[in-house]
């Protein structure tokens, strides 16, 4: 079943909603609890009250905006500056932390009405906006945060790579996962080692498991990927992108690799349309294939 979702996944052929959803099965038998709470944050969304816990990968900033309305009915649209209250609370409140779940954002994704969207403000926080929007005869009727949809289209992309990553390395380190797992002090100190690294970004704590499979494997394409790496740079790939697919490299088995650079390519297209950056695109292509094919 782990390796049916991993293949379908990596190919599109099951929505990412769904494979967490069957990864259930797989944490039943892990009795992990860090795996179980990442799954399950995922699916339904995360607490409306949690800010600490967000992921990295779910915050990004937004430009805070806002409608004034005159005495007869008028409408403007203005850009708010939230640095003075930011000062003043001690949170950046141009960042955004996406707690929606996966579920919601593939509905989004599947055919969005706009490239933006817009997450409204609380009733009380635009009150609090309307002291500080000082402009005669106006009042702020309603606030909101705007970024672009590519922002959810990240976060989808992050959680997919990560579920792959980890139920990849799973299968490796127990091949007989699904039938002969033993739930042993060993073998939990293994599982905990690959959530870690795959799901939290972390740093393994011991020696089992997928520490030494990361390290091998960086020694193993580093010079191939030198040069690859270069050329991305070259051909103005942003900073951001290469860390990424570097990690993709020194963590994926070679057996996927192909896969996830391809996700990875995908994801990057998207950006560098945005940016008239899309005739780049095939030479980027070229340097992918000319990567795989020097590994063999």
């Amino acid at each position: 079943m782990i390796e049916k979702i991993i293949n379908d996944l990596a190919s599109d052929e099951i929505h990412l909603s769904k494979a967490l959803a069957q990864s259930k099965v797989l944490i039943r038998k892990l009795y992990n609890a860090n795996f179980k709470i990442w799954v399950n944050n995922e699916l339904i969304g995360y607490p409306s009250d949690s800010e600490d816990n967000i992921p990295d990968y779910r915050k990004f900033s937004v430009d805070v905006k806002g409608q004034l309305s005159d005495q007869f009915g008028n409408f403007s649209e203005i850009n708010i500056d939230m640095d003075p209250l930011s000062d003043y609370v001690g949170e950046d409140l141009n960042i955004h932390h996406e707690k929606t779940s996966i579920v919601a954002i593939e509905e989004l994704l599947k055919v969005p009405e706009d490239d933006y969207v817009q997450n409204p403000l609380s009733r009380e926080m635009v009150r609090i906006l309307n002291a500080s929007v000082k402009q005669p005869g106006l009042k702020l009727t309603k606030a909101y945060r705007e970024y672009h949809i590519n922002n959810l289209k990240h976060i989808h992309y992050n959680v997919k790579q990560k579920l792959l990553d980890t139920l990849i390395n799973l299968i490796e380190e127990f091949p007989k996962i699904e039938d002969e797992y033993m739930n042993t002090k060993e073998n939990k100190s293994k599982v905990q080692n690959i959530i870690t690294y795959n799901v939290y970004g972390g740093n393994p704590t011991s020696n089992f498991g997928v520490g030494d499979k990361v390290i091998q494997r960086e020694i193993t394409v580093n010079r191939d990927s030198e040069a690859f790496i270069n050329r991305l740079k070259n051909l103005k790939v942003p900073n951001e992108e290469i860390t990424e697919v570097s990690q993709i490299i020194n963590t994926s088995p070679k057996e996927y690799l192909s896969q996830k650079l391809m996700l990875w390519f995908g994801n990057l297209s998207i950006k560098m349309v945005e940016k008239g950056l899309e005739l780049k695109l095939p030479l980027i292509m070229d340097s992918i294939n000319n990567f795989i094919s020097s590994i063999g």
